[in-house]
Protein backbone atom coordinates (compact mmCIF):
# COMPACT_ATOMS: atom_id res chain seq x y z
CA UNK A 1 0.00 0.00 0.00
CA UNK A 2 0.84 3.79 -0.75
CA UNK A 3 1.58 6.52 1.58
CA UNK A 4 -0.11 8.49 -1.47
CA UNK A 5 -3.76 9.33 -2.18
CA UNK A 6 -6.59 10.66 -3.98
CA UNK A 7 -9.08 13.52 -3.26
CA UNK A 8 -12.24 13.74 -5.53
CA UNK A 9 -15.15 15.52 -4.77
CA UNK A 10 -18.67 15.26 -6.81
CA UNK A 11 -20.80 18.72 -7.53
CA UNK A 12 -24.56 18.95 -6.93
CA UNK A 13 -24.86 17.97 -10.75
CA UNK A 14 -22.72 14.74 -10.68
CA UNK A 15 -19.36 16.41 -11.89
CA UNK A 16 -16.77 14.95 -10.60
CA UNK A 17 -13.60 17.27 -9.62
CA UNK A 18 -9.98 15.94 -9.36
CA UNK A 19 -9.06 18.24 -5.85
CA UNK A 20 -5.62 16.37 -5.36
CA UNK A 21 -3.82 13.51 -7.18
CA UNK A 22 -1.30 11.36 -5.50
CA UNK A 23 -0.87 13.45 -2.55
CA UNK A 24 0.47 12.60 0.97
CA UNK A 25 -1.80 12.77 3.96
CA UNK A 26 -0.46 16.19 5.01
CA UNK A 27 -2.05 19.47 6.24
CA UNK A 28 -3.08 20.13 2.83
CA UNK A 29 -4.74 17.46 1.97
CA UNK A 30 -6.59 17.57 5.84
CA UNK A 31 -7.05 21.22 4.67
CA UNK A 32 -8.53 20.32 1.49
CA UNK A 33 -10.89 17.49 2.97
CA UNK A 34 -11.89 20.14 5.61
CA UNK A 35 -13.10 22.62 3.41
CA UNK A 36 -14.96 20.09 1.27
CA UNK A 37 -16.78 18.91 3.65
CA UNK A 38 -17.27 21.08 5.98
CA UNK A 39 -16.92 24.41 4.29
CA UNK A 40 -19.30 27.31 2.83
CA UNK A 41 -19.96 24.84 -0.18
CA UNK A 42 -20.70 21.96 1.44
CA UNK A 43 -23.32 23.77 3.48
CA UNK A 44 -24.55 25.42 0.84
CA UNK A 45 -25.33 21.81 -1.31
CA UNK A 46 -22.48 22.59 -3.77
CA UNK A 47 -20.72 19.93 -2.41
CA UNK A 48 -22.43 16.58 -2.92
CA UNK A 49 -19.62 13.90 -2.30
CA UNK A 50 -16.39 13.51 -1.29
CA UNK A 51 -14.13 10.14 -1.64
CA UNK A 52 -10.20 9.37 -0.65
CA UNK A 53 -8.58 6.48 -2.68
CA UNK A 54 -5.19 5.07 -2.07
CA UNK A 55 -3.18 4.33 -4.88
CA UNK A 56 -4.43 0.92 -5.38
CA UNK A 57 -7.92 2.47 -5.82
CA UNK A 58 -9.45 1.54 -2.60
CA UNK A 59 -12.09 3.80 -1.07
CA UNK A 60 -10.51 5.04 2.50
CA UNK A 61 -13.18 7.79 2.62
CA UNK A 62 -16.05 8.40 1.61
CA UNK A 63 -19.07 11.59 2.30
CA UNK A 64 -21.87 11.94 1.11
CA UNK A 65 -24.51 14.51 1.18
CA UNK A 66 -23.73 15.73 4.60
CA UNK A 67 -22.91 12.46 6.36
CA UNK A 68 -20.08 10.42 6.59
CA UNK A 69 -20.42 7.02 4.57
CA UNK A 70 -17.37 5.35 5.30
CA UNK A 71 -15.17 4.25 7.79
CA UNK A 72 -18.68 4.40 9.87
CA UNK A 73 -18.71 5.02 13.22
CA UNK A 74 -18.58 1.74 14.37
CA UNK A 75 -15.47 0.72 12.07
CA UNK A 76 -13.81 3.82 13.74
CA UNK A 77 -14.42 3.15 17.34
CA UNK A 78 -13.35 -0.78 16.88
CA UNK A 79 -10.27 0.79 15.35
CA UNK A 80 -9.53 2.96 18.87
CA UNK A 81 -9.50 -0.12 20.52
CA UNK A 82 -6.57 -2.32 19.11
Amino acid sequence: MSNLYNLFWWDKDGNQHNELERHPLDDTFKSAMARLTRGPAAMMGAVQKVMVTDMDDFTNYLWEDGRLIFPTEEQIKSRGKE
